[in-house]
């Protein structure tokens, strides 16, 4: 899985890729707190909102390795998180997405 991000670069923001890799899934959990059955982080950018979130557009590569043969589909979740709406958070741009099975 690959794809590219950034933000403007005046706020910290924060971005989190999940998988669910159990069932198919959409539950995302109650609240905003929840991640429901995306269980798997597989990505965090900037978790402590210290302004580190890419002002350019960056490339992210994700390889998934180690996963039963027995698995025939995978749901994927971007998670825009912003904790202190008055202080943090602005917007942040996901772009070409692209999911590779070899």
């Amino acid at each position: 899985l690959s794809f590219y991000t950034r933000s403007t670069g005046n706020f910290p923001e924060r971005l989190q890729v999940r998988g669910n890799f159990t069932n198919q899934s959409t539950e995302v959990g109650p609240d905003v707190k929840s991640f429901g059955d995306f269980t798997q982080l597989l990505v965090d950018i900037d978790p402590n909102y210290q302004g580190l979130y890419p002002a350019t557009w960056t490339k992210y590569n994700i390889t998934f390795a180690g996963l039963p043969s027995s698995l025939t589909s995978v749901r994927i979740g971007f998670r825009y998180m912003v904790d202190n709406t008055a202080a943090n958070g602005e917007m942040i741009g996901i772009d070409k997405v692209e999911f590779i099975s070899k």
